[in-house]
């Protein structure tokens, strides 16, 4: 089975809601995020040295891999909220202004926001 961007995409999306049903929407300053996203590097990196030194599974190291994707986008939800200018974003195709919830990208038609 072939895996696409969508897919992924999806597996973080879910994974950021977990993280929001958690803990909340996180508003941390940029240090504690890069202390955050760094145990998370740790943990992935641990997960594959595992499976190579010990033969465990792989399946834990994308887990981690998600998380660590999900933790750097609750970093720019957090960023755009507290201290950036939000920026209208663009898609692969390069669309701008494309991102909200059921909007359909002019460029490939992907629909955007989490489904």
């Amino acid at each position: 089975m072939k895996v696409t961007t969508k897919d992924i995409l999806h597996a973080v999306g879910v994974e950021r809601d977990r993280q929001n049903a958690k803990w909340g929407e996180q508003n941390h300053k940029p240090d504690l995020w890069l202390t955050i996203l760094m145990e998370e590097v740790g943990e992935a990196a641990k997960a594959y040295l595992d499976s190579t030194y010990k033969g465990e599974s792989l399946d834990r190291y994308r887990d981690e891999l998600v998380q660590v994707a999900a933790v750097a986008v609750a970093m720019l939800e957090s960023y755009e909220r507290n201290e950036g200018k939000p920026k209208p974003p663009a898609h692969c195709c390069g669309a701008q202004g494309f991102g909200a919830l059921g909007d359909v990208c002019p460029g490939c038609e992907y629909r955007g926001g989490r489904s």
